[in-house]
């Protein structure tokens, strides 16, 4: 492993997760991104500066506030955009479909902030030995729910819409294309896919026709 791009849009956690990971890994560079356009642009500067490069570890918080994008967003453009590097969640959530997103997005390992700097060290010394890492604490609630033990509750199974889906929502509704919702919101089509694709994971639909009915039942929609 020959980088490490940490972000969060937390300067603190920035700042201690940066001076942590630089003494455990001295012969590693540690970088650091507060916004998804800052750590793209440090991971496009890199691969122009050694087009080689491949092992790259990206952790990434999923909850950035006043970003372009969120952070489950950001980390399947990376895996995209970069598909040999690997990555890391570090995130306050511990909501059933945020796990079950992320693990369904191939996701190298998930820790929740509430648990030690240990923990991170951990999942990256399973990382570097090609090993999906699960934290304690996500291992619990995998174990519950995977496990089928227990159904998650209204609570536990919340869902949230960002921005931009809601903005695509209702032209999926009107039976728009990718294609044409790409050209009413002025982004790629790429991108509406993707967010069609959450979207269905979060409601949980099979279908476009699910999807826009259960959207009503929930509120998304009028």
């Amino acid at each position: 492993m020959k980088k490490i791009l940490i972000l969060d849009d937390h300067p603190m956690i920035l700042s201690a997760l940066s001076a942590l990971l630089s003494d455990k890994y001295p012969n590693i560079k540690v970088l650091t991104a507060k916004t998804s356009k800052l750590a793209f642009d440090i991971l496009h500067d890199s691969i122009q500066s050694d087009s080689q490069i491949s092992e790259f570890l990206v952790i990434a918080d999923i909850e950035l506030k006043n970003d372009s994008i969120d952070g489950i967003e950001f980390c399947q453009l990376v895996r995209q955009q970069y598909p040999g590097f690997k990555i890391l969640v570090y995130t306050n959530h511990d909501k059933f479909w945020v796990i079950r997103q992320l693990c369904r997005d191939g996701i190298n390992a998930i820790v929740t902030k509430n648990e030690s700097g240990e923990e991170i060290l951990k999942a990256i010394e399973a990382i570097k030995s090609n090993t999906v890492y699960y934290s304690t604490e996500i291992s619990k609630l995998m174990a519950v729910y995977i496990g089928g033990k227990k159904q998650p509750n209204a609570s536990e199974f919340e869902i949230k819409l960002t921005s931009r889906e809601k903005q695509i929502l209702p032209y999926i509704a009107q039976g728009l294309t990718s294609d044409e919702i790409a050209k009413e919101l002025f982004i790629s089509s790429e991108t509406v896919i993707t967010h069609r694709k959450n979207l269905l994971t979060k409601i949980n639909a099979k279908n476009t026709a699910e999807l826009i009915s259960k959207a009503i039942e929930m509120g998304f929609l009028g």
